[in-house]
């Protein structure tokens, strides 16, 4: 057991042991109708930012949108699918609505973050 303990420091000290970094991680997404799967002639527009920090447990999600032809009825995000560019994602946050979304709201520019 001691021999391996030595081995398992000499290659720790060799090779350099790993540090975990956690830092947030940003993403952006563009909202219009051509970008939705199947893209449409919505004249909805937007963008969102989502903040994920895995060491504080946190999504900050900041959405911006307007030119909606009818009241605001739901707010998630969308994973991924197998094929990129192919076939529409699975919902992958709460549905059908994020707690505290303003729901009902009339088409005007508008600017949400949910923490």
């Amino acid at each position: 057991m001691k021999q391996f303990v030595m081995i398992l420091a000499f290659a720790a000290a060799f090779f350099g042991v790993p540090v975990a970094q956690a830092s947030p991680v940003t993403f952006t997404a563009v909202l219009d109708g051509p970008s939705e799967s199947p893209a449409n002639a919505s004249p909805g527009t937007g963008t969102a930012t989502v903040v994920i920090d895995a060491a504080l447990h946190t999504m900050d999600v900041t959405v911006a949108f307007s030119g909606l032809v009818g009241l605001t009825t739901a707010s998630h995000i969308h994973c991924c699918t197998a094929v990129a560019d192919a076939g529409t994602a699975g919902v992958a946050t709460v549905t059908p609505t994020f707690p505290f979304f303003p729901s009902g709201l009339v088409p005007a520019p508008t600017a949400t973050s949910l923490t």
